[in-house]
């Protein structure tokens, strides 16, 4: 008995460990982050500037400050934003600043990298780039339900008005002056299609090149999906994973991704999972689902949130 205590306690701690190890997250402080541009010491009249650095393993997010004019004598904290990826957009006024980034996880992070930059002051927008802000590239939308959308972009401080365009096919179809950094578009009785949107900075002296995203208007619901595997009414023995198939009908329209239904019951009440995939089949573990009757069916939902109808439902067995 006192070496099965004994076996046993060595297990638990072993067990322990294991399970400790699995969820520390990798150290970061013995790591460095990679800065890529701007690089160090630019001077450039350009106000739109993407901040850019290298990916660190096991970081979650980065912190990205920018000072005026360095972080050892700061005047302006000018910008401190976390941000999941490996860069971020930014637009200065004419100045000098420092801008430094640091990787972070839950545990750790890395030390601040520093680089300078100079934004030189000029009235010529011939080499300033407007950032656009809102909606992102290839962005979708079912106009039917938003008539209207909010077209965003950071302002420069050398900048009187805006141009904002829609193109179709290489072909302006709207234009509009704007003298703030929005406009609230109404894009309901456009065709589906594929869209440029442009913005084009502008003063008494010079103009910007234009800034340009691509938007999708896409008012089609998706056709409904087909199941294929397994087949209706067929059992599986409960140490089995099951693998769910189907048939997605595609489109020229927006991404369509599938939303996939697992009930107990045929009413379609006691939902057990929900799953939403860009693949046509899912892979339900064995460990997920008892022993009984299982219904499930899949519904087609696009970029544009356009969704299909449900599928026809099967029924499998666990037994």
């Amino acid at each position: 008995m006192r070496k099965l205590i004994v076996y046993l306690a060595i297990a638990f701690v072993a067990i322990s460990f294991i399970s400790c190890e699995d969820i520390i997250e990798p150290n970061l402080a013995k790591k460095s982050i990679t800065l890529i541009a701007p690089s160090n010491n630019t001077s450039t009249s350009n106000t739109g500037q993407t901040f850019m650095w290298e990916k660190v393993k096991g970081a979650e997010q980065y912190n990205l400050q920018i000072a005026t004019p360095t972080f050892a004598q700061v005047n302006k904290f000018v910008l401190d934003t976390n941000v999941t990826g490996t860069k971020c957009n930014y637009n200065l006024t004419p100045g000098a600043y420092q801008w430094r980034v640091k990787a972070f996880n839950n545990n750790s992070n890395t030390e601040y990298v520093t680089y300078s930059i100079i934004i030189d002051s000029t009235l010529n927008l011939t080499n300033v780039t407007v950032i656009l802000n809102s909606p992102k590239d290839t962005f979708a939308i079912n106009s039917t339900t938003y008539p209207t959308w909010p077209f965003t972009w950071y302002t420069l401080y050398n900048a009187t008005k805006y141009l904002f365009e829609l193109r179709y096919q290489g072909t302006t179809i709207f234009s509009t002056i704007r003298y703030t950094g929005d406009y609230t578009f109404d894009i309901s009785s456009y065709n589906e299609g594929w869209y440029d949107w442009a913005v084009q900075a502008q003063n008494d002296n010079s103009l910007s090149k234009y800034s340009t995203r691509k938007l999708i208007i896409d008012k089609t619901i998706p056709g409904t999906p087909t199941l294929i595997l397994p087949a209706n009414n067929h059992t599986f023995a409960d140490s089995l994973d099951i693998t769910l198939q189907w048939n997605r009908v595609t489109d020229s329209g927006s991404p369509i991704k599938d939303s996939v239904y697992i009930y107990s019951d045929s009413l379609f009440v006691n939902k057990v999972s929900g799953n939403y995939t860009s693949t046509t089949s899912l892979l339900v573990s064995a460990s997920t689902l008892s022993t009984g009757n299982y219904f499930w069916r899949v519904k087609s939902i696009d970029g544009a949130s356009n969704k299909s109808n449900f599928s026809s439902s099967r029924k499998f067995i666990i037994n």
